[in-house]
């Protein structure tokens, strides 16, 4: 086989056009999951950057202070502020959003059905 059937040029008349396939493939959810830490968060900010949209996640965790109510006080009375911790940055589209929000939504509610039908067998 010579060098030039191995690398056909594109306008050659011999080479035939071929057609695009796609295939889809499964999407390995719980083998992207591994090593990913579960994290709390109770803050969010939400900054809208041009089209899109960035989560901000963060946990604050209130400052140590041990001893007796006084001396409680006083440690507290000397913090100045509290630093959050940010965890996770996520820029999301116009379109990713919206359907965040659908299941989120829908997510919500079978949460609050779950908590009904659990009180009612309480």
């Amino acid at each position: 086989m010579q060098k030039s059937d191995l690398n056909p040029k594109l306008n050659d008349s011999s080479v035939e056009e071929k057609e695009t396939v796609i295939r889809r493939l499964p999407i390995d959810w719980q083998g992207s999951l591994s090593g990913i830490p579960v994290r709390y968060t109770n803050q969010v900010t939400v900054q809208p950057v041009e089209d899109q949209l960035l989560l901000s996640f963060f946990v604050i965790v209130p400052p140590m202070a041990l001893g007796t109510p006084e001396e409680v006080f006083e440690q507290l009375s000397k913090v100045e502020s509290i630093v959050p911790e940010c965890f996770s940055r996520v820029l999301l589209s116009q379109q990713t959003t919206e359907k965040l929000i659908e299941i989120l939504q829908a997510r919500l509610a079978d949460l609050k059905s779950l908590g009904k039908s659990n009180e009612s067998e309480l």
